[in-house]
């Protein structure tokens, strides 16, 4: 009996050894760095029409507002605003810590403003910060062609310099252990296949496509997705709804959003039985629900022949089952299938 005994107080010894040696690790390894994600070979353009592109895409498509502002800023704007990126929202963890998100205007010393073409190409592309370390949730972005991504950069460098010293990140212990493990994805290198351009200007099911899959990033919502510990990795049909990876509500934590199936399925797509007009004004009416995170003031602003575009994509997608349930609910809640 005393020999049982020893062995289980040997073993449970072991137990917590190996946990403090993770921990130890998980902190001294905080933040992750990585030096040797290239920076794409993008170079700012003084041309009007490209900087009035990445101003559309700043604002609209790739809704980099959305996040770069703080969200009472963002609750209080209007149709056709034009928001300061000066950064500071924040997304409140818990125990995992306080992510802010950067201040990106060209100020020299709170934002981007001596920062290299590269070293904000590669941060929107790539999620890699200046000094090489991960930017936490740049995993949002979508894939952008250069073409798009020249002109965001483009107009970043236009926009009044607005200095505004954001906090830095605050992370827990817990929140240092789950980025360097099952949330890795959210902190490091991201790169995405890359969707076909088509350039803006005229409606097709093709720059629908792009849009959706690409700066709009409708699908990494709107889809499950898993981390393959090297890339995020969509499961099954794009667009159909995820029920898996639920995003909590800005204003009421207690509660989370699943984005909805967006196919044309007849039973359980979001969509069944809207037409594109009805579609359209839902774009433009913007939030129900004050915490959602989608970005409906960005996407207010996109033109009715983008939003047309998107409306052929979706409507074309083969139509899935998969009922994804109440949009916004406690994630406790039974979901009947």
């Amino acid at each position: 009996m005393k020999t049982i005994l020893k062995l289980i107080g040997g073993l449970l010894v072991l137990a917590v050894l190996g946990v403090v040696a993770l921990v130890t690790t998980c902190a001294l390894r905080w933040p992750r760095n990585y030096p040797d994600v290239p920076m794409p070979a993008i170079t700012a353009s003084t041309d009007p029409e490209v900087i009035a592109r990445g101003k559309y895409l700043v604002h609209a498509v790739a809704h980099c507002t959305a996040c770069h502002t703080p969200f009472a800023d963002t609750l209080a704007s209007k149709p056709g605003d034009v928001l300061s990126p000066k950064g500071g929202f924040e997304w409140k963890m818990g125990p995992l810590g306080t992510i802010r998100s950067a201040n990106i205007t060209p100020d020299p010393r709170t934002g981007i403003g001596n920062h290299s073409d590269g070293e904000i190409a590669r941060a929107i592309r790539h999620g890699v910060k200046k000094n090489g370390n991960g930017a936490l949730f740049m995993f949002g972005v979508g894939p952008m062609s250069d073409e798009d991504l020249t002109a965001v950069v483009s107009y970043l460098r236009t926009i009044p310099p607005v200095e505004n010293a954001v906090p830095p990140s605050e992370f827990g212990l817990l929140g240092k252990i789950l980025f360097q493990g099952p949330m890795a994805f959210f902190a490091r290198p991201h790169t995405y296949e890359q969707v076909p351009y088509v350039a803006p200007g005229g409606r097709s099911l093709e720059r629908g496509r792009y849009l959706a899959e690409g700066p709009a990033f409708c699908a990494g919502c709107h889809s499950e997705y898993e981390d393959d510990g090297e890339a995020i990795v969509f499961v099954g049909p794009k667009f159909a709804g995820n029920r898996t990876n639920p995003v909590p509500d800005e204003l009421e934590p207690e509660y989370a959003f699943y984005p909805p199936n967006l196919t044309p399925d007849p039973q359980t797509g979001r969509m069944a039985g809207w037409n594109e007009q009805k579609f359209i004004e839902r774009m433009r009416a913007g939030r129900v629900w004050p915490g959602s995170p989608m970005a409906w003031e960005s996407y207010r602003n996109m033109t009715d022949e983008d939003l047309g575009s998107l409306w052929d994509y979706l409507s074309s997608l083969p139509p899935t089952v998969r009922n994804v349930g109440e949009p916004r609910r406690k994630p406790d809640e039974e979901l009947d299938d």
